[in-house]
């Protein structure tokens, strides 16, 4: 009987110490409730000030700044945005706003910055003009990409391409014509001159090789390959230079196979 009633007295003490446990736990758990029902009111109580300040007069438009355009107006890029001065600022959609002013032909890209607490930044990058092409009695001013950016009515100081038919164009899309492979050709053989400080003003395909007319009476032939080949490795700009040195205005330039060149009188 000893052995029964120690055995009692210590399922006694065992369930006192849960009891204890028990209540500690439920003790716990209540404080986590309370602390997590606190933080949800503060976040509520945050969220609503928020809303209130930055609906505030303090963060409605009042400057809008266009960096990066040199041939379209500010007032252009303003007015196809969309932003409007008095407008929240914290609202705009910076991503559709964007795409609004890239829609421009000139425009290639466009990002849209919040300067707080009053500010739009609008930044663009407009695409570069390379080559024109006539139709009818306009030009068609196109980019690196084959876009039309403008069509104007005087010839501008771009080089010319000549000879294409079958042309359909629209501003602000790739102007199409009947031989796409040698208008793209020209395109990267025209951007690449220009980086290279090379200017041709007019290229012509003459049996299915290029002529570069750099003046009048003066101009270099090859293959598109050929071209770009001699290009790249600069022997074509040392070969101009040279001729341009001698002042020499008349001749033909033919690029070789080892790409030597010839100069024909």
């Amino acid at each position: 009987m000893e052995f029964d009633n120690n055995q009692q007295v210590n399922m006694t003490q065992e369930e006192r110490l849960a009891r204890i446990a028990a209540r500690e736990k439920r003790r716990k758990v209540m404080k986590m409730r309370r602390i997590r029902a606190a933080i949800v009111f503060s976040l509520i109580i945050l969220f609503i000030l928020f809303e209130i300040i930055i609906h505030l007069p303090l963060f409605d438009i009042d400057k809008i700044s266009v960096k990066g355009n040199t041939n379209v107006s500010n007032e252009d890029i303003i007015k196809i945005s969309k932003i409007k001065k008095g407008d929240g600022l914290y609202s705009l959609d910076v991503e559709e706003l964007s795409a609004r002013v890239s829609k421009l032909p000139r425009i290639e890209s466009c990002e849209i910055e919040k300067d707080y607490p009053s500010r739009v930044i609008v930044k663009v990058k407009e695409r570069a003009p390379l080559i024109y092409l006539p139709y009818k009695d306009k030009n068609i001013i196109v980019d690196k990409d084959g876009i039309c950016i403008d069509v104007v009515d005087n010839a501008p100081r771009l080089t010319f391409l000549d000879g294409m038919k079958g042309i359909k164009y629209s501003k602000g899309k790739v102007v199409r014509v009947k031989d796409d492979k040698n208008m793209k050709s020209v395109l990267k053989i025209v951007d690449l001159s220009v980086k290279k400080k090379l200017f041709f003003k007019k290229v012509v395909f003459v049996k299915g090789r290029v002529r570069l007319y750099a003046l009048d009476e003066l101009y270099v032939v090859g293959t598109r390959d050929e071209i770009m080949k001699s290009l790249k490795n600069g022997s074509l700009s040392s070969a101009m230079y040279k001729i341009y040195e001698s002042e020499i205005d008349k001749g033909e330039l033919n690029i070789g196979v080892d790409n030597d060149f010839i100069l024909s009188q």
